[in-house]
């Protein structure tokens, strides 16, 4: 999926247009059952654990191990685009951030 996301650790990094990678958590079992249970260590599923490790371990050797990066770095345009058709544009409006990136102080600037 592509898309942008601004409750990421990564946003500044998009709108620098650099390549990024975000995990979904996908609930699964009753940890999400309640907001109390997150983060419980007797409500891990040692399996689901046991498996998004490898996933994040392959994923991020063969990331490690590229020759090329994983992605293009994008440009204004590109980026602007992808902001308005993510619907990032407008959550950076509404939390101020839409100026910043107007005026040039955030993100690639042309």
């Amino acid at each position: 999926m592509f898309g942008a996301l601004l409750g990421t650790d990564n946003f500044d990094f998009i709108v620098e247009g650099v390549p990024t990678l975000t995990a979904f958590q996908v609930p699964t079992s009753s940890v999400f059952d309640s907001p109390v249970a997150v983060g419980r260590p007797d409500k891990i599923d040692i399996a689901d654990l046991k498996n998004n490790t490898a996933i994040v371990a392959v994923t991020a050797f063969g990331i490690a191990e590229r020759a090329a990066p994983i992605g293009p770095r994008q440009s204004r345009a590109e980026i602007e685009s992808l902001l308005n058709a993510s619907g990032l544009d407008e959550q950076m409006k509404t939390t101020g951030l839409w100026p910043l990136w107007q005026s040039g102080e955030r993100g690639r600037f042309p």
